[in-house]
């Protein structure tokens, strides 16, 4: 199960990894989840491959992130497919 954190500006969709989806992080834009890019402040996606978006789908709504150095909580929006995202500006 993997998660990636990226802004829903020039850092997504991941461009490699799997990932199907995003759901957003619980709070919206007023998040504390922020892009993983390192030269990137801004709020972010929680995007999602199978496994995490099959275990969203069964009720999981908090993901580890790699090695375990943080958890985000998403909202019951659902998750959004990869193919439907909408870059923002």
């Amino acid at each position: 199960m993997k998660i990636l954190c990226r802004c829903s500006g020039r850092h997504s969709p991941p461009k490699a990894g799997g990932y199907v989806g995003f759901a957003n992080p619980l709070g919206g834009a007023q998040t504390s989840t922020i892009c993983g890019n390192p030269s990137c402040d801004n709020p972010a996606l929680v995007w999602m491959d199978d496994d995490a978006a099959a275990a969203y789908m069964k009720g999981q709504r908090v993901f580890a992130g790699p090695n375990n150095f943080t958890k985000v909580k998403v909202d019951n929006a659902g998750v959004i497919p990869i193919n439907q995202f909408q870059p923002q500006p």
